[in-house]
C-alpha cells in the first residue's frame, strides 16, 4: 500500500493553536473537521464529506472532495481526494474535542433526519468547529454523491444531504442560531442561516414546505 502524502498528529498543531500562521490555522481546521466526520459515523466505512480538496496537482486546483475512514487497529482517521488522488493519515485524535466516536450514528439515523442544502451544510460545519454542541448534527450527517453525469455543478455534485436528530441540545441549537440570524447582515450568510434555523425549529420528522433553498 502507498504511503500517505501527509501525517499529521493532530495534538502538534492543537499545542500551538493560538500562535498558528493563518495557513496552519487553515490545515487544522480541516483535518479537525476530517477527524469529526471519522469519529462520528462507525470504523471500517469510507465515507462522503463535502470537505473541498486544497491541493494543486500541476499548479490547478484540485476540484475534489474528501472522503474519510477510521480505523481502530491502529487507531487512525485515513482521508482521500476523490479526483488527485492525494491522501493522509491522522493520528492523536482520541480525547481531543473533535474526538465524536462516543455519540457515533448509524444509517437508521438518516431516516429521521432532515435534507439540507450544500450552502447550508457547509455552513453549519463551519459553525460547529467553534461551536461543540453542533458538532454531532453536522458531522454525523451522511452525504450522498451524484452520479457523474449529474454533477455538473458544485450544487448538484451531491444527491442529498440529510442531518439527523437535534436531540436533547435542540432548544440551545435554535436559541444560538437564532441569535446569529439576528446579528448576521451578510444577505447570502442570511439566508442559509434561516434555513439551519428552520432545521432547528421544526419538529422531529416534519417536512418543511417554505425551507429555503
Amino acid at each position: 500500500m502507498p504511503a500517505p502524502d501527509e501525517k499529521l498528529h493532530l495534538p502538534d498543531l492543537l499545542k500551538r493553536r493560538e500562535d498558528l500562521s493563518a495557513s496552519l490555522a487553515s490545515r487544522l481546521k480541516q483535518r479537525a473537521q476530517a477527524a469529526m466526520w471519522g469519529t462520528a459515523h462507525p470504523s471500517g466505512i469510507w465515507r462522503n464529506t463535502t470537505h473541498a480538496c486544497h491541493r494543486r496537482p500541476n499548479r490547478k486546483a484540485c476540484k475534489g472532495t474528501i472522503v474519510v475512514r477510521r480505523q481502530d487497529v491502529p487507531p487512525a482517521i485515513d482521508w482521500a481526494c476523490s479526483e488527485c488522488g492525494s491522501t493522509g493519515v491522522i493520528s492523536g485524535w482520541q480525547g481531543t474535542e473533535f474526538h465524536l466516536e462516543e455519540d457515533s450514528v448509524t444509517e437508521e439515523d438518516a431516516s429521521f433526519g432532515h435534507e439540507v442544502s450544500l450552502s447550508a451544510y457547509r455552513l453549519l460545519c463551519d459553525l460547529a468547529y467553534d461551536w461543540p454542541e453542533l458538532r454531532r448534527l453536522a458531522f454525523g450527517a451522511f452525504v450522498k454523491v451524484a452520479s457523474p453525469d449529474r454533477a455538473a455543478s458544485a450544487e448538484t455534485q451531491y444527491d442529498q444531504i440529510t442531518v439527523g436528530s437535534l436531540g436533547s441540545d435542540r432548544a440551545a441549537i435554535a436559541e444560538r442560531l437564532i441569535d446569529a440570524l439576528a446579528d448576521e447582515t451578510r444577505p447570502k450568510r442570511h439566508r442559509l442561516l434561516q434555513e439551519l434555523v428552520l432545521l432547528a425549529v421544526e419538529p422531529e420528522g416534519a417536512e418543511s414546505e417554505d425551507q429555503l433553498v
